[in-house]
């Protein structure tokens, strides 16, 4: 107890003012080598007084993470902590005897289904204690379900102690080893069996049938889909929504919004919800592949609707071109343009200089978004057209704005430089210029 309030007091008074010095000298080297000697150091200091090396470097980490650099420290040790756990890994898989599950395959089976099934029976009672959905209980029974990597520190502490005898460490350590195997086998047996019927039964009892026959159909009632949503009523158009989470649906009704419950990812439910006879549908539903199964299953069956989706970045923006979407939209695009326009005011900017710059951006990277499509797959000529892309959009966005200070001194509007069509062409060589 003595030897922690020192190593607390210690870290106040020296540690930190050190880590502080160290951090505004500017040397990240020098800043990780002091992060990594402190835990050192520490754990050699209390293996020379008797006591555990282990606790010294806790004590160590406990130092270090009551510093107001410990962010910056966690990043820089991450590739060491990486190695380190990859270098115990390999040391524990060579010490794990197979040939003991040969000689004792009975005991060692009947020695997993022990510790896995006890695990889960505990964890599953924590958690319908804790009132947790049954989908959710298995879940976090199954994830948790095997030993720790810890259990191998402990198994060979109790060898080198003297509590367990050579065979007996051998034989838990293949213990632990085949219980971390059998998470994989059961989370597969999970998403294939269990979680089917149980993502049925999660449905609300009291949901209501879809009904259909509106313009717009709308599949995912979340933040984004409600901007969306909310846009569209303004105007008076009339709309089906259709969402998969029953807390979503009760929380929203509270507000007189009709959401209906369903899977978008089902035909069945694309049909009850009228999408043979919609004229546009919105997939504002989260999740890259999610998004790209339900664009194509639309694309499949009702080739005739328009698809509106929500896009994750340009990538994505990329698939849901190849599946042939009509309308897709980044979901951080325009809100990051929106901030640096902004930025832009406070930096000094006309409001509407400011804005000028935002539209012209938005239009010369909705270019390169489209001319980039071609080369998605080839990984090397889309980094050097980006690269490229990069260099040319800062040109045109200077000669942009030349022409439009050259406008402002005739005297002419530089708002309608965008839109004139007699210096469109001027923009436009220059991008092909950029682009050969």
């Amino acid at each position: 107890v003595g030897g922690f309030i020192a190593a607390v007091a210690a870290g106040r008074l020296l540690v930190r003012p050190l880590i502080h010095f160290v951090a505004h000298s500017g040397v990240s080297e020098a800043f990780t080598a002091l992060g990594l000697a402190l835990v050192i150091g520490a754990a050699l200091l209390t293996q020379y007084l008797g006591v555990s090396p282990a606790l010294g470097a806790f004590l160590g980490g406990v130092l270090l993470a009551d510093s107001e650099y410990r962010h910056e420290l966690e990043s820089n040790l991450e590739p060491f902590k990486g190695l380190l756990l990859g270098l115990f890994f390999i040391s524990v898989g060579m010490s794990i005897a197979f040939s003991v599950v040969l000689e004792q395959p009975v005991p060692v089976l009947s020695l997993v289904a022990a510790l896995v099934g006890i695990k889960m029976a505990v964890l599953f009672g924590l958690a319908t204690i804790f009132r947790m959905h049954v989908a959710d209980r298995l879940l976090l029974t199954i994830l948790l379900s095997q030993a720790g990597e810890f259990a191998f520190v402990i198994v060979q502490f109790a060898q080198s102690a003297g509590a367990f005898s050579a065979s007996e460490a051998a034989l838990l350590t293949v213990v632990v080893a085949l219980s971390m195997a059998t998470t994989p086998l059961l989370i597969f047996v999970f998403d294939k069996l269990v979680a089917p019927r149980l993502n049925a039964a999660k449905s609300p009892a009291n949901a209501e049938a879809i009904v259909g026959g509106h313009r717009v159909i709308v599949l995912g009632y979340g933040r984004f889909g409600q901007i969306v949503t909310r846009l569209l009523r303004s105007q008076g158009l009339e709309m089906t929504l259709i969402d998969d989470d029953p807390a979503q649906i009760a929380t929203v009704k509270r507000f007189g919004v009709k959401v209906f419950y369903g899977d978008a990812a089902r035909l069945e439910i694309l049909r009850s919800a009228g999408a043979a006879e919609a004229e546009m549908i919105f997939i504002t539903t989260p999740g890259r592949e999610r998004i790209n199964t339900i664009a194509e299953l639309i694309k499949r069956h009702f080739p005739r609707v328009k698809i509106a989706a929500r896009a994750l970045d340009r990538s994505h923006a990329h698939e849901l071109m190849a599946l042939g979407v009509d309308i897709f939209e980044r979901e951080t695009f325009r809100s990051a343009l929106t901030l640096g326009t902004k930025a832009l005011v406070a930096l000094g900017y006309a409001e509407a200089e400011a804005a000028r710059l935002a539209e012209s951006f938005e239009q010369h990277d909705s270019r390169l978004l489209q001319e980039s499509f071609a080369l998605r797959h080839d990984e090397d000529a889309y980094i050097g057209f980006v690269r490229q892309s990069v260099e040319m959009l800062g040109e045109v966005m200077q000669a942009d704005t030349a022409d439009a200070a050259r406008m402002i001194e005739r005297g002419v509007d530089a708002n309608a430089v965008e839109t004139d069509p007699e210096h469109q062409p001027d923009i436009d060589k220059k991008t092909a210029a950029g682009s050969e």
